[in-house]
């Protein structure tokens, strides 16, 4: 198995750490996007996933993306943006057999991901973990969140253009949407609401709930509960390569 490390910029974070794994390869390539409130976790947190589907056959990678304070939402989605053509080239030239992708992450990871893979006709997939149904403010919203999500629009977006609820065009992907019991950052309805959407415009979609387990979960891995969510994303990536 190789390591590489993709730089696509100058700052520290703009870099993607590649497995890929000795051949014969998959055909689905993943691409991690950390959480962290969209101002602080590292690409870091994902390397257990990274290296756990390597060994499975996938070539996979986890995105740094800036995460100062002086960091708008498109300074955010130009970052993955970049990371994710500077591993779709380094596939292109070293595993052309891996010929589609899907994006993964975990809270503010889930709605970068989730707003790529809406807004791209090149990705296979996207599994959301724990990530946001919508941004538009609601009732009794975390005022952490609240906060980080004007953060976001600083640089002029507003939170309908950056809220996946109202992004879902015909022909987006298939999405797997794995949520912790005990969530209290970004309500399952609201998760539920945008699969419903999603289906609505010819999507196909799966939700799952995982027992006993809180937000932020599923970096950890050895338990149970990431060992079911691992199973869960397993099962989507068959179902996805099947579905050719």
């Amino acid at each position: 198995m190789r390591s590489e490390e993709l730089r696509f910029g100058e700052d520290e974070r703009q870099v993607v750490d590649l497995r890929l794994p000795d051949r014969p390869l998959r055909p689905i390539g993943l691409f991690y996007i950390h959480g962290g409130g969209w101002y602080a976790g590292q690409r870091a947190d994902f390397h257990g996933h990274v290296e756990h589907f390597a060994g499975l056959g996938y070539a996979a990678a986890a995105t740094g993306y800036r995460i100062d304070e002086q960091t708008g939402y498109r300074d955010k989605l130009t970052d993955v943006t970049a990371g994710l053509d500077r591993f779709r080239a380094r596939l292109a030239e070293e595993a052309p057999e891996v010929d589609r992708i899907v994006v993964l992450g975990s809270s503010a990871g889930a709605h970068l991901a989730t707003m790529i893979a809406l807004g791209s006709a090149e990705i296979a997939g996207c599994v959301s973990v724990n990530g946001p149904g919508t941004m538009v403010p609601w009732p009794d919203q975390d005022a952490n969140i609240a906060t980080k999500i004007n953060w976001l629009l600083q640089d002029g977006t507003t939170a309908e253009e950056i809220s996946p609820d109202r992004q879902v065009r015909d022909g987006c992907p298939p999405f797997l949407f794995l949520l912790a019991e005990y969530e209290h950052l970004f309500p399952h309805d609201h998760v539920r609401e945008l699969a419903k959407i999603i289906e609505t415009h010819g999507g196909w979609t799966e939700t799952e709930v995982v027992p006993e387990t809180k937000h932020g979960f599923v970096y950890a891995l050895g338990n149970p509960a990431t060992d079911r969510a691992l199973a869960a994303i397993s099962a989507f990536l068959e179902r996805l390569a099947a579905s050719r």
